[in-house]
């Protein structure tokens, strides 16, 4: 029998944050400092997020991937952060200017990003503390000014293990997420729901979820009774960003006891069941406080063909016991 569950459709998180936003350390390297900006994680309405610094002075020689002494000292600070934050994931990014093509400045990001992980390795940082990303001149930290000297930075993210993003970024799953409960539709208290202990009539809660590909994340709802599930939404989920479900305001869990079902479907961009049908006609956008990223509402429903297990296509099942 259909129950109402849902007290609110489900949204993605939007943010004005803007890239330049995202703190910026040049000259001399110190240990401390690089730390604190770390620090100052990067929270979206309840969803734990990351900590990110902007590091231009990492620098390599021009056109190669070979760093200079300069660097090398930097990488040593890196190292230390890394090391004695082990509890966390890092992320390092490789970006570039505007200058030259798209191509040649995706392939240089990504022999810049795996010139600093060997060089960390060399420092004996495991090799699972950290993660490589490279983005060419996709995120440039000044769009207006595409061939500015700070658009070519190695980017440092610290993801602690209590945020969604953990799993995805440090390689453990495709998609990732965090049910979290809230003590009434006011988020700020939120904190992580454990699905092997029931929740009760009443209980307002949210998603966090994180992707490892850029593709289409549809949530899709069934109750007890319900021959099949059906889909809440379907959005545009860039690689790497955070969303949060509902966006605004709060799911609250409703009607008589039983089981409530959540089915998160991940649907790849490289996916060839996703076909060219899949349009983004509506504007409603997501940006990712680090680095910008656009999410945007589907009208349709994913294709038919994209079921769960087909290549390119994941799907993450979650189970709420509800008394």
């Amino acid at each position: 029998m259909k129950r109402a569950f849902f007290s609110l459709l489900i949204g993605l998180l939007d943010s004005t944050s803007a890239m330049a936003d995202t703190p910026i350390l040049t000259g001399t390297p110190r240990l401390e400092v690089v730390e604190l900006a770390l620090d100052q994680t990067i929270d979206r309405e309840g969803c734990v997020g990351e900590g990110v610094v902007d590091l231009p002075d990492i620098q390599f020689e021009f056109g190669s991937s070979l760093l200079t002494p300069d660097a090398e000292t930097y990488l040593d600070v890196i190292a230390q952060v890394i090391t004695r934050n082990s509890f966390d994931h890092f992320v390092i990014e490789g970006h570039t200017d505007s200058t030259g093509t798209n191509s040649y400045n995706l392939d240089l990001s990504k022999r810049r990003a795996e010139a600093v992980g060997i060089g960390l390795r060399a420092r004996d940082v495991p090799q699972d503390a950290f993660s490589l990303q490279w983005f060419g001149e996709d995120r440039l930290r000044y769009p207006d000014m595409p061939e500015h000297p700070y658009n070519r930075r190695v980017t440092l993210v610290r993801i602690g293990p209590n945020s969604a993003m953990y799993d995805s970024a440090a390689g453990t799953s495709d998609l990732s997420y965090k049910l979290m409960e809230a003590p009434g539709s006011d988020t700020a208290e939120a904190y992580s729901h454990d699905l092997a202990q029931p929740m009760s009539t009443g209980t307002w809660f949210f998603l966090c979820v994180a992707a490892r590909q850029n593709g289409y994340l549809s949530i899709e709802h069934r109750s007890t009774g319900d021959a099949g599930f059906t889909s809440l939404g379907t959005w545009r989920l860039p690689a790497g960003a955070l969303a949060r479900a509902p966006e605004i305001g709060t799911l609250k869990l409703t009607g008589a006891s039983g089981i409530e079902d959540l089915r998160l479907r991940h649907v790849a961009d490289t996916a060839e069941c996703r076909g060219s049908s899949l349009t983004v006609p509506e504007s409603i956008t997501m940006v990712d406080t680090r680095p910008q990223a656009t999410a945007v509402a589907v009208s349709r429903q994913p294709d038919a063909v994209c079921q769960c297990g087909t290549p390119g296509v994941i799907c993450t099942d979650l189970r709420i016991i509800h008394q």
